[in-house]
């Protein structure tokens, strides 16, 4: 609110008076309420008559003056009645930091920190509805944020700044150390997920292989951001045998050694039985006398009464009769992992 005043500190006015008449300058906020006032002018008759808000919250004062240089106006009179023109600058100076680890792909968060030399106290207000001097770019978030910073005088400022905190592909193989049958069909990886590009040590650009040989797998995942992530495990592969039973497994129903099985060749007419017991020689599991199939699952799923077994070292019995007639027994341990 601007207007002329030949009043000094009393009432409602707290400013003392310049001259006759003065310029008397009020600013309100958003509930009508006084938040500043000032008294402008020289030592002889200053009224005003017009004001305009500028950018930045800066705005200009117009009237006429018969002061000479004194108090507020520093420029001497003219003649009898002369414009007087001020001026209210927001001089302010912007700038929005970027905090933390700000790597391309470190997979943590940003901040972003408003910094306004001088502005206290200030309100900020970012385009995401926050009105902290900071706030936190999760990764996964990319975009333009941008702020809006007012002091308790009316002056404010914007800015604005790209920044993307890139996030990290995820990826497991689930298993580092197996160990497979010449002739079993065994496959690595997982389904394929939108937006990643795969590239395993082989060529393969899948997101699944099927290994037919031993050796050390790796798989490298790269996402739109250019961000990687790399697993790998080792496969060993086991000649022909007459019996052979994985030594780890995981029933986590992902299609890879989800069972505990017994796997023969073909010198082997029929199982007799197959028993796993946990550590104190509680059976656990139990299969008689059934027809060997190397692809058809006849093990153990990591149950134990109707409830998943704890994982740990558990034993196993194979009772095998062969071709010939002869029967044998294996026994050996198998780790149960979760």
């Amino acid at each position: 609110l601007l207007g002329d005043s030949d009043s000094g500190a009393t009432g409602s006015k707290t400013t003392a008076a310049r001259g006759n008449t003065d310029f008397w300058l009020i600013s309100l906020d958003r509930y009508g309420e006084k938040r500043w006032e000032t008294t402008l002018g020289g030592a002889a008759d200053d009224a005003p008559t017009e004001i305009t808000a500028c950018p930045g919250g800066s705005f200009y004062l117009g009237g006429h003056s018969s002061s000479g240089a004194g108090f507020e106006k520093s420029e001497p009179g003219m003649g009898r009645n002369d414009f007087w023109v001020l001026s209210f600058c927001c001089d302010w100076q912007s700038g929005i930091e970027t905090l933390g680890n700000d790597a391309p792909c470190s997979g943590d968060p940003l901040t972003l920190e408003a910094r306004v030399p001088g502005c206290s106290p200030c309100q900020w207000a970012w385009s995401t509805g926050e009105t902290a001097p900071q706030i936190e770019i999760l990764p996964g978030m990319a975009g333009t944020f941008s702020v809006l910073v007012a002091n308790a005088e009316g002056c404010f400022i914007r800015d604005s700044v790209f920044a993307a905190a890139n996030a990290v592909p995820e990826i497991d193989l689930g298993l580092r150390d197996t160990t497979i049958l010449e002739y079993q069909n065994f496959t690595l990886g997982g389904p394929p997920v939108p937006g990643l590009r795969y590239l395993w040590n082989t060529g393969d650009t899948s997101a699944t292989i099927r290994v037919l040989r031993g050796g050390l797998y790796s798989l490298t995942v790269t996402n739109a951001e250019g961000c990687t992530a790399r697993d790998w495990a080792r496969v060993e592969v086991a000649a022909k045998a007459h019996i052979w039973v994985p030594n780890v497994f995981r029933p986590d129903l992902d299609g890879v050694n989800d069972l505990l099985n017994v796997y023969v060749d073909e010198s082997v007419r029929r199982i007799r039985a197959f028993q796993i017991a946990d550590r104190w020689g509680a059976v656990v599991f139990r299969h008689d006398d059934f027809m060997p199939d190397n692809f058809v699952p006849n093990g153990w799923g990591g149950q134990s009464r109707g409830k998943p077994a704890a994982p740990g070292v558990y034993t196993w019995m194979v009772e095998v009769e062969f071709l010939d007639g002869e029967t044998r027994r294996y026994t050996g341990d198998a780790l149960l992992m979760r």
